[in-house]
């Protein structure tokens, strides 16, 4: 199940660099950018599918913290659709910048990421 749901993120990626005027190609779960020779391999833990279970759990909770009579499920829909746009993002900016991978890869960028799937469930979750 995990091959198909990466070789659909690693489209969506060349889609969106294809948008910001880049030459790249998709084989599987590689990002290719020939006129860089760099590539970026989506990899499982850096997949949705790591990252929307969680983010549905985590926008679930704070939705049923926050706002128990309000509407829980337009909380996780908003949560895990925030989510999702910002981990393609995140994926176009390391397939183009090799630092910027190697830095959201190190101790602090993981950290960083963390709060900011965090704060995007409170901010889905006060929103709803």
């Amino acid at each position: 199940m995990a091959a198909p749901v990466m070789a659909a993120e690693a489209r969506v990626v060349v889609a969106l660099l294809h948008a910001a005027g880049l030459a790249a190609e998709a084989v599987g779960n590689l990002v290719a950018l020939p006129e860089s020779r760099h590539a970026l391999l989506i990899l499982r833990g850096c997949s949705a599918l790591v990252l929307l279970p969680e983010m549905l759990v985590l926008s679930l909770a704070l939705a049923l913290l926050l706002r128990p009579q309000g509407r829980v499920s337009r909380a996780v829909a908003l949560g895990m659709g925030m989510a999702l746009l910002l981990n393609l993002a995140r994926l176009a900016a390391m397939a183009v910048s090799v630092p910027l991978a190697e830095a959201l890869h190190s101790e602090w960028g993981l950290a960083g990421l963390q709060l900011l799937w965090t704060a995007l469930a409170l901010l889905a979750a006060l929103a709803a």
